[in-house]
């Protein structure tokens, strides 16, 4: 399954795999530009408006959650992503 990360201040990955075994596919200039890609990738259609704005809400708070000593932040928010694009798919099946 496709989703997006944020690599870096204002860049947006989009790929499939987690930590070593990460593939990317392309990447864009915004978070919406980016679901729309894992959309189409992952055979669905448009994003819908309120789903896309509750991803982009986890993504902003787990992103200020605090981190464990050693935890790595990008497998995290990883692991929160992927949990928000499943649902995504499962609401628009």
């Amino acid at each position: 399954m496709y989703h997006y990360v944020q690599s870096e201040p204002g860049l947006w990955t989009v790929g499939h795999g987690e930590g070593k075994n990460w593939t990317s596919d392309s990447d864009h200039e915004s978070r919406e530009a980016a679901a729309k890609r894992v959309a189409y990738l992952n055979g669905g259609g448009k994003v819908d408006a309120k789903i896309l704005s509750l991803l982009n809400e986890i993504t902003d708070l787990a992103s200020l959650s605090r981190m464990k000593p050693g935890e790595d932040a990008l497998e995290k928010l990883t692991s929160i992503f992927m949990l928000s694009v499943k649902a995504t798919v499962l609401l628009e099946l």
